[in-house]
């Protein structure tokens, strides 16, 4: 049996232990949110630097940027490592030759989305061009809707806003920021381009959810299914 003297002891250093714990916890979570603001303040400024750049120039920017630093980063080890057996008859310089392309595209990609809302098309671009248009002008004239698959190439991010120009109510799924701050700001600039009925469903539960009432209300979904989740 303890004594009482012996509980009291206990009790205390349960009670100092629990408050260093939350003490902690409560010091990581201030340091996160020191970080996480700062983050969201630099994207904020590189978005408007980049708003300031004609559409061409911030492509440029951003595919420069993204293929002279990006082969450095231990993810492009992880995508040498999937080229191998994916595509055998590459070299090291083959290999090397297409991750710095994945990388070009992908800082292109990002470059272009504070000016993804001024995109029109046309042929000799900035913009986009499309063929197959009496397929999506019969869709919308029959009133029915469609499931459209497609991966991430070249710049997805303009799937919708195409989809939108042409009449067609088209949303999707995109994966969420985990900077609440960071992910206001992006689905922000996606919004700008759609239709303002048109809007993007988070990959989750309540994402699927939501799409599924979507398509049960008539409007159709364009999927990228070239990621795998974990």
């Amino acid at each position: 049996m303890f004594s009482g003297h012996s509980r009291h002891s206990n009790l205390w250093l349960s009670v100092r232990l629990y408050a260093e714990k939350v003490s902690t916890i409560s010091a990581v979570t201030a340091k996160s949110s020191v970080a996480e603001r700062c983050e969201a303040a630099l994207l904020s400024g590189i978005v408007r630097a980049v708003q300031c750049l004609p559409p061409v120039a911030a492509s440029n920017l951003g595919g420069w940027f993204a293929r002279s630093c990006g082969p450095w980063l231990p993810i492009s080890c992880v995508a040498d490592n999937n080229l191998r057996p994916a595509l055998p008859e590459l070299d090291a310089a083959g290999r090397a030759h297409v991750i710095r392309g994945v990388w070009d595209n992908l800082g292109r990609a990002a470059a272009e989305l504070p000016h993804l809302a001024s995109f029109r098309r046309t042929d000799i671009g900035p913009g986009w061009e499309i063929e197959g248009t009496a397929n999506i002008a019969q869709l919308c004239a029959a009133g029915e809707q469609a499931l459209f698959f497609s991966g991430h190439f070249g710049n997805w991010q303009l799937i919708w806003p195409i989809a939108a120009a042409l009449g067609l109510h088209t949303s999707g799924f995109c994966r969420a920021a985990l900077n609440v701050a960071v992910d206001r700001l992006i689905q922000s600039l996606r919004q700008r381009a759609l239709a303002p009925e048109m809007s993007m469903f988070p990959k989750s539960a309540q994402g699927a959810r939501s799409a599924l009432a979507y398509l049960q209300s008539g409007g159709s979904l364009g999927l990228l299914i070239d990621q795998k989740d974990e």
